[in-house]
């Protein structure tokens, strides 16, 4: 239940309700928890905010809800309090695995995780998530199976996920797509997610992606540290294993779309006679832009941001990208699209993009010495996304 209100004089009795059928609650913006929004809340949010001062319950000041907690949130509730603005009742907090599975699939609430969650022994997933889930920066570890979520149409944000993850399908076409925390992100958000560990994933056709396996657009500002790895192989009818189709890996997405990541994991694509495509980003590109790879990545097609960039046409892109990590080709190796101001450490990567290339790129090759100097980038974005250090450029969100 959400309860949207006009009224500040009532908000008391709504708590009251809420806390007799034992629901968990707080008033976004009552930061002296009085049960009254005014004043007093944006002077107390500013001494919050002016005192770099940090609380056990820092979600209750993060009243825009952007997991920061600066002087944006005491100018909105300043504004809304002299407008006089609806405030929203927030009520609903995840504190363990089976609260997290407890989820209605229907519901567009907010739910904001309390605490560190154990997930070991849960291989169930929710069947898609329409709401808002913000981890409030806490870690759901001892993730198994991957897949927590499988269609997102909603908003995650500020979670971090810890896999141990080691799956199989070894039918003669079975497939397995995981990823460490959605398997498929269906136009929804998930925004500054982190995922950690280890996924491994065996089938005749496997994907794995360290935050999502497919992805429609809509992720952001995620990075991945996990080593991931997708191997193609199934058991014939003998019981030996044999080479299957397709193993595709990215440390953020298997296949899709994602702007302003990170990778620092070593990703693995194997397959012993077909397809195997793994890059730094995405396995199968369709749209990444302004993203960095660090890890090592090793498959038939390896890439630093992308293994395929995948279709034709003027929206297909890699953009404004950057490589330190070693593979084949430091960006892209098989190009079907478009590939935009991007840049490698020559020393990492024989090339830019290989000879399987179909489309139209721009990729620059720098030495260790042009890494670290500015004007090597002349078309990224130093002001609002990415940073210059003495190594070399990195986003901001890395900070």
């Amino acid at each position: 239940m959400k309860i949207i209100i006009n009224k500040f004089v009532i908000l008391s009795i709504l708590i009251s309700l809420l806390l007799a059928v034992g629901l968990s609650a707080f008033i976004l913006g009552d930061m002296n928890d009085d049960n009254e929004i005014n004043n007093k809340d944006v002077v107390s949010l500013f001494r919050y905010v002016s005192n770099n001062v940090k609380s056990d319950n820092e979600s209750k000041y993060d009243y825009n809800r952007d997991g920061e907690v600066n002087n944006k949130d005491v100018v909105l509730l300043f504004r809304d309090v002299s407008e006089n603005k609806f405030v929203q009742l927030e009520f609903t907090l995840i504190k363990s695995a089976d609260d997290f599975f407890s989820i209605d699939t229907s519901s567009t609430n907010i739910y904001i995780v309390d605490c560190d969650i154990d997930f070991a022994g849960y291989t169930k997933s929710l069947a898609s998530f329409n709401g808002v889930l913000d981890g409030n920066n806490h870690t759901f570890y001892n993730i198994e199976n991957g897949n927590l979520i499988l269609e997102n149409n909603g908003e995650i944000k500020n979670l971090t996920i810890d896999c141990s993850i080691d799956v199989k399908n070894e039918d003669d076409w079975g497939e397995l797509r995981i990823g460490g925390l959605v398997r498929y992100n269906n136009g929804g958000k998930i925004n500054k997610c982190v995922s950690r560990g280890k996924i491994t994933v065996s089938a005749h056709s496997a994907y794995a992606g360290g935050i999502c396996c497919d992805a429609n657009g809509g992720i952001s500002e995620c990075k991945n540290y996990a080593e991931i790895d997708a191997i193609s192989s199934y058991k014939n009818a003998l019981d030996n294993y044999k080479a299957g189709m397709w193993a595709v890996a990215g440390g953020i997405i298997a296949s899709g779309s994602c702007e302003k990541c990170a990778n620092y994991g070593n990703i693995s694509a194997f397959n012993a006679s077909y397809i195997n495509e793994a890059g730094g980003i995405c396995g199968s590109s369709y749209s990444v832009n302004n993203c960095v790879n660090y890890g090592n990545i090793t498959a038939g097609w390896a890439g630093g941001i992308a293994g395929c960039n995948d279709g034709y046409g003027n929206s297909v892109f890699v953009e404004n990208c950057v490589n330190y990590g070693t593979a084949y080709a430091g960006i892209c190796p098989a190009n079907y699209g478009y590939i935009k101001n991007c840049y490698y450490l020559s020393s990492s990567s024989k090339c830019g993009a290989s000879d399987c290339n179909y489309g139209d790129h721009s990729i620059v090759g720098l030495s260790d010495e042009q890494f670290s100097k500015e004007e090597s980038f002349p078309e990224l974005d130093f002001n609002t996304i990415w940073l210059m250090t003495k190594n070399g450029p990195k986003l901001r969100i890395e900070e």
